[in-house]
């Protein structure tokens, strides 16, 4: 089951249609850097809507999203990110609730 101390992070961003392939290269690279230099991250993946891109992440700690958030790999992107924006990044911060199943009822 899930850590007391894990943290779910779902991030949408919304972006204009003209910067998305910009946008979703920036994001791939995100991805394979959090993957290589964040230990925290027990899940870092990035999806695709019809308005942008979800992320959806998994951190054992408050530290390790904190130092996320704090990183390098996150400023790259942003950088690319936030001229792309139609609106504000909707972010959503969740602890883990897990029931039912181990391996279906929680991230």
């Amino acid at each position: 089951m899930s850590d007391a101390n894990e943290i779910v992070v779902v991030a949408s961003m919304n972006v204009r249609p003209e910067l998305r392939d910009k946008v979703r290269t920036a994001l791939l690279h995100q991805v394979v850097r959090v993957h290589n230099e964040e230990p925290g991250a027990q899940l870092f993946a990035a999806h695709e809507t019809e308005e942008g891109f979800v992320l959806i992440e998994k951190w054992d700690s408050a530290a390790s999203l904190e130092a996320h958030v704090a990183g390098e790999a996150i400023a790259e992107y942003r950088s690319v990110l936030k001229p792309a924006l139609t609106e504000p990044p909707q972010i959503q911060r969740m602890s883990p609730l897990p029931a039912g199943d181990r391996g279906k009822g929680a991230l």
